[in-house]
């Protein structure tokens, strides 16, 4: 067998090295249950506490009143929790309202993700500092008349910390890489250290960027506010008949007969142009038909010589 080349020898060296680190360290952090370890899953961030006192107490997670603006932390590592509501308001002038909570969102340091206005209707969404998302739940609900109001929270430690673990890994394998590219002598291992660079760089951009996505969820929660117009239960009286004036009636008769002659117009012109559909067609069957008359004519003629 040939002797492997020096700089593929390290690269397998620094890969068997950073497997046996991640696969120490997801044994000592996985669930044991008889001794069998369960398998890695993917992150999940739909995970949903949602208004289940008991399960939010069970999770540790505090109640919505609660959230008072002090910093999302608990013991050893600080809690990464996700908050959303959605609220059903209904307001006798929806702009007005509409601006109103826009401006409250502005005014807590937070902003308009979108919004949309019709006659009767409003929606809008609205990214709050989770500083601030209790005391703006309660002046929406304050602004209109609140008809539901749901809210949830997403518990995304676990999630986090597991992508910050691996995004260090990755950081330190592409170190490793890096040094590696140095030392390469070849094309062949230029080009190898470098495919396996790359795939590294990669998952860095992705690891990074879940991070940024969760940072900016956990720091502004989101509320989902839908806005109707409230409905006037009571009812304006009926005006009193009038009477009609003579012009008036006048008037009506006279577009009356007007309207009368223009649909027999109207008809008389359908008419002629049903009959241009029919026109060629008729005139074939009665060009058949007089042929078919002159044959039989024919025929007795000849018939009848015979038979003088």
């Amino acid at each position: 067998m040939k002797r492997m080349p020096r700089i593929l020898l390290l690269i397998l060296a620094a890969l068997l090295s950073l497997l046996l680190c991640a696969g120490c360290a997801s044994q000592s952090s996985a669930p044991q249950d008889g001794g069998v370890e369960a398998p890695a899953a993917e992150p999940d961030y739909a995970y949903d506490i949602g208004n289940d006192a008991a399960a939010r107490e069970e999770a540790g997670v505090p109640p919505f009143a609660d959230i008072t603006g002090k910093p999302q932390s608990s013991g050893e590592f600080g809690e990464k929790l996700i908050y959303t509501a959605q609220m059903r308001l209904e307001s006798a002038d929806v702009a007005q309202t509409l601006k109103q909570l826009t401006d409250r969102a502005q005014a807590s340091g937070g902003y308009v993700a979108s919004s949309s206005l019709q006659e009767d209707y409003a929606y809008l969404t609205v990214r709050i500092p989770v500083q601030g998302f209790s005391a703006f739940i309660d002046d929406a609900g304050a602004m209109a008349k609140l008809l539901s109001s749901q809210m949830s929270t997403q518990d995304v430690t676990g999630d986090y910390y597991d992508i910050q673990a691996r995004l260090k890994n990755a950081q330190a394998q592409e170190a490793q890489l890096l040094e590696l590219l140095k030392q390469a002598k070849t094309v062949e291992e230029t080009l190898l250290v470098r495919e396996q660079l790359s795939i590294e760089q990669g998952n860095i951009e992705a690891y990074q960027g879940r991070l940024k996505l969760m940072d900016n969820l956990v720091a502004y929660s989101t509320v989902e506010i839908t806005l109707t117009r409230q409905q006037d239960l009571v009812s304006n009286p009926s005006d009193d008949v009038q009477i009609w004036s003579f012009a008036g009636v006048l008037d009506k008769m006279g577009q009356g007969v007007r309207n009368t002659g223009r649909f027999l117009v109207n008809a008389t012109y359908a008419l002629l142009i049903g009959l241009s559909y029919l026109l060629i067609p008729a005139l074939i069957v009665g060009i058949v038909v007089l042929v078919v008359l002159v044959l039989v004519r024919l025929a007795r003629r000849r018939k009848n010589r015979k038979q003088k």
